[in-house]
């Protein structure tokens, strides 16, 4: 929770734009290595000190009926880039139902073109898409701006390059690709800043954070 005013500002501004999504689909990087395929599902609601945040039964349903994915809730509750994220989805996004989703580096061009056509047609109903990752990892304030720099472009340019310093490449592949298909490719950083600057330690290595919204 070192970035936790960031991810409060994200959801204040995420809630006055989408103040009632229909769902939130929440994808992250599996952290651990610990699904037994590419792509795994949480399927079970999650508790929270605002309430129930129910899971999205009709798509989790549907993906796991088409073998995309598997389910295995249990390793969901040490996954952080996705727990981080529960209480605030449910405070802040009230009665959506959420999907959350970890993706391994070992996920294939075909399984993340064929989870993006599937996603895509549950979002046009109406929902959110979320991609919970870190950017650079283990350098110097400094050294994580010059990566920064480097994987922004990258992802303006809506591609994925080699050798950028990101958490979940294959799920950011994934979620450019639903963004062009929505069309929602205006891009607003409502922030960037790494651990060492929040801590007062720029010499230590750290972890560096965007906070970026897509719109129409």
């Amino acid at each position: 929770m070192v970035a936790e005013k960031r991810i409060v500002n994200f959801y204040e501004q995420i809630s006055a734009i989408a103040p009632k999504p229909k769902r939130v689909i929440l994808l992250g990087p599996d952290h651990f290595n610990a699904g037994k395929t590419p792509i795994t599902l949480c399927g079970s609601d999650w508790e929270t000190p605002s309430g129930t945040l129910r899971s999205d039964a009709a798509l989790r349903d549907f993906l796991l009926e088409s073998h995309t994915v598997s389910r295995q809730d249990d390793i969901f509750p040490r996954e952080h880039s996705i727990t981080v994220h529960i209480p605030f989805i449910r405070q802040y996004l009230g009665n959506a139902v959420i999907l959350p989703m970890i993706i391994q580096s070992r996920a294939t061009d075909i399984q993340i073109l064929t989870l993006r056509k599937q996603l895509l047609s549950f979002l046009q109903e109406g929902g959110v898409l979320l991609l919970s990752m870190d950017f650079s990892h283990y350098k110097t304030s400094d050294e994580a701006d010059a990566e920064d720099v480097k994987s922004l472009a990258s992802i303006k340019n809506f591609t994925v390059k080699r050798g950028l310093d990101i958490d979940c490449p294959r799920g950011t592949a994934l979620f450019l690709g639903i963004m062009k298909d929505l069309g929602t490719t205006n891009i607003s950083i409502l922030g960037h800043t790494n651990s060492g600057k929040i801590l007062g330690n720029r010499d230590a290595p750290s972890t560096s954070y965007f906070t970026l919204v897509f719109f129409q």
